[in-house]
């Protein structure tokens, strides 16, 4: 039996809805922080804004970087409560919006992982040297092998069952 969540066309384009909501989120705490974005590039998953220039402060980095998870837990928190008041009334409208929950949920934790250029392998890092020196990218390095490793592995695990 298909799930209709999966059947559901409409899925894609309204994850697609999801990403175009959370991405420029960090062009706007950019241009709200004076750093002009010169574009939005979009993918499946996720984008990447095109700033002129990093930010000049760690700080300024570090609450750039916690805008997107609150963003997107925000819009996971509004998906989980309709999916929950939905339940009442459709089954198949139940189905697709706890499948954007469980999608945007897995990909807020997949972008808090510390490795970078994630999000969260860059609060990782602006915690780990306190917001110091340049030569803190060398503990981002370490920190975001690491965390690749691990996913690697924990993949080839999975796999193996």
């Amino acid at each position: 039996m298909v799930e209709p969540a999966a059947s559901n066309p409409w899925l894609p384009v309204l994850f697609f809805l999801y990403v175009l909501a959370c991405e420029p989120s960090h062009s706007l705490v950019a241009l709200n922080r004076g750093i002009p974005v010169r574009g939005i590039t979009l993918f499946i998953f996720g984008g990447v804004s095109q700033l002129a220039h990093e930010a000049q402060r760690p700080s300024m980095e570090l609450w750039w970087r916690w805008w997107v998870p609150l963003t997107s837990l925000l819009l996971a928190a509004g998906l989980g409560g309709l999916w929950y008041w939905s339940d009442r009334f459709s089954f198949y409208l139940s189905a697709v919006l706890f499948t954007l929950f469980a999608i945007n949920l897995s990909l807020e934790i997949f972008n808090l992982l510390p490795g970078f250029p994630l999000d969260g392998g860059r609060v990782l890092l602006y915690v780990a040297t306190n917001g110091g020196a340049p030569a803190a990218a060398v503990v981002g390095e370490i920190i975001s092998a690491a965390a690749g490793y691990a996913t690697m592995t924990a993949g080839i695990i999975r796999g193996c069952r």
